[in-house]
């Protein structure tokens, strides 16, 4: 959720060019949300039928499609915006990331239903990841998000984000059905080196090279980073981990509040501009590490500011619901937490 709040900042707070660092980010970072939410909606001994499909489909639309109404009708009446103008556009005012969510999983859910008297599982996964790479297919086609088709309810559900971003759904669920196969590959020193020179270095390298492999390999690196250090983020006596695990666990919280608290910070941007064209001891300034530095706590700041907001609404249970769905409770696994941050 850091990474979201860093790039809003950047975008709309400061109106300042990224630096390669907020470009390397901005690459994974609505994947990597993807990802995450596949592979926590995962479900293994799960038994699908018409009972269960309901369940499973009223917890999403109490727990995360009606907050996004509530929210999203809120923000456009404080901020004097048009509500079907809103609805019927993509972005959703920028709530469009938990519909889609809502979408994907659905589409998952039904694919279940389908194939649920088929007993052997890898059937269904290899569907899925079929199905996946068809729709990825399909957005490619539509012209790579920028120039797709534009009809009215074609934006109404943010179609070209749900083709876009379903593959990374699916690859969350598919690592999650085979976690253990997974993690003897990340324990691979030899694979992680190739994987981190797909990642970094040959882009660098060849610019225009295939972006789904750039995000796939980064994906990786960035699960392997946090699979390296999970029994660092599972110490209680770290402030750190501690940080981290608040802002994790809020994540849709922080999502639905932060863009009520994005605010100008012209002395900022001016600063960061200054440093663009600043040439230090015969090179260029390191203008990316102030941006980390000042950003980074700034996106920091902002989350436990929501998280704090979040904590005075849950005084009325009634309005909490509404805006953040139920109240979860604390029983997520370790491996949730660690993508979960």
């Amino acid at each position: 959720m850091i990474f979201v709040l860093y790039q809003h900042i950047l975008t709309f707070s400061l109106d300042v060019p990224p630096s390669w660092f907020a470009e390397v980010v901005r690459s994974f970072r609505m994947p990597l949300f993807f990802f995450i939410s596949g592979f926590v909606s995962y479900k293994a001994a799960f038994e699908w039928n018409i009972s269960n499909f309901g369940k499973i489909q009223l917890k999403k639309l109490r727990g995360q499609l009606l907050p996004t109404i509530v929210m999203f009708s809120i923000f456009v009446a404080l901020h004097g915006g048009h509500y079907t103008e809103g609805m019927f556009g993509r972005e959703k005012t920028g709530y469009w990331f938990t519909l889609v969510s809502f979408e994907i999983f659905l589409t998952y859910c039904v694919i279940n239903m389908f194939f649920s008297k088929v007993k052997n599982k890898n059937i269904i996964m290899l569907v899925l990841g079929i199905m996946a790479i068809g729709i990825s297919c399909v957005w490619y086609y539509l012209g790579n998000y920028e120039n797709e088709y534009k009809g009215r309810w074609f934006e109404f559900f943010s179609l070209a984000y749900y083709a876009r971003y379903f593959i990374y759904f699916i690859a969350g669920i598919i690592v999650k059905s085979k976690i253990e196969v997974f993690h003897t590959w990340i324990e691979n020193k030899y694979l992680n080196f190739v994987i981190f020179f797909l990642a970094f270095v040959l882009p660098i390298i060849f610019p225009d090279y295939n972006a789904v492999i750039i995000i796939f390999s980064r994906l990786w690196c960035i699960y392997t980073l946090f699979y390296t250090g999970r029994f660092f983020f599972e110490r209680k006596d770290s402030f750190l981990s501690k940080g981290l695990s608040i802002i994790g666990t809020h994540t849709l919280e922080i999502y639905f509040l932060h863009y009520f608290l994005l605010f100008k910070l012209p002395l900022i941007s001016q600063w960061l501009r200054t440093l663009l064209t600043d040439y230090c001891f015969k090179g260029h300034s390191a203008e990316w590490l102030m941006e980390i530095l000042v950003v980074g706590l700034i996106a920091i700041f902002l989350c436990f500011v929501c998280v704090g907001i979040k904590k005075v609404i849950s005084a009325f249970p009634v309005v909490s619901e509404l805006c953040f769905g139920p109240e979860k409770k604390e029983n997520k696994s370790n491996d949730t937490k660690e993508l979960n941050r």
